[in-house]
């Protein structure tokens, strides 16, 4: 039996997409918790079978709209 491979691509603002390879979806997830929000936007995670390639996973990485933090913060009712 063949050990299960993932494919993580990554988008970076600077330098477009960018691909790193796993043995399981847990390291996979890691390593998208641990990006910065600010460098990273989306992934996409592609299991690797003998035969095809399938599609597991694809998400945004999330950051905080720092401009609604602020308006939120000076129209705040006192």
């Amino acid at each position: 039996m063949k050990k299960e491979k993932y494919r993580i691509y990554i988008y970076s603002y600077e330098y477009s997409w960018e691909k790193y390879i796993t043995n399981t979806k847990e390291e996979a997830y890691n390593i998208i918790e641990n990006l910065d929000p600010y460098e990273y936007n989306q992934y996409i995670i592609i299991k690797q079978l003998p035969d095809r390639d399938e599609p597991f996973d694809y998400g945004f990485i999330a950051k905080p709209n720092k401009k609604k933090l602020k308006l939120d913060k000076k129209n705040r009712k006192k």
